[in-house]
């Protein structure tokens, strides 16, 4: 499967003039993903997703403990609903179902439009991790 030229897009914050940092904002190459688990970096949850990727280069982080780790995009999802927005992010990056190269997954923007979400079960960004 070529997904080169895929990109997802997350943005956690709900203004857009305060996207100042690495963890407000992201757009990942999908070739990049190295997975996607259930439960987020702090610990299991069942209304928690984690969608695990390589590191961009960019070395600011809030999370010092993750300074030697992969990135990672931590999503709020509906309880029990892992499998659907799954199989919803897997749809998405199969190109025989979209030829879009720029695909919004999650943007929590609320101050001049309507948060956006690429799967009707995931209700927020909880955390972006870019190491």
């Amino acid at each position: 499967m070529n997904t080169k030229n895929t990109y997802w897009h997350f943005r956690s914050n709900t203004t857009e003039g305060s996207e100042d940092a690495s963890v407000d904002s992201i757009m990942l190459d999908i070739s990049r993903i190295t997975g996607i688990t259930m439960g987020a970096h702090d610990g299991p949850s069942i209304n928690r997703m984690t969608i695990h990727f390589e590191k961009s280069g960019n070395t600011q982080t809030l999370h010092e403990d993750y300074v030697n780790t992969n990135g990672m995009v931590v999503l709020n999802i509906s309880t029990g609903k892992g499998k659907e927005v799954m199989k919803d992010l897997a749809e998405l990056s199969n190109p025989a179902n979209s030829k879009k190269s720029y695909i919004t997954i999650a943007d929590d923007r609320t101050d001049t439009q309507a948060a956006e979400y690429a799967s009707s079960y995931i209700t927020s960004v909880y955390t972006i991790i870019n190491t």
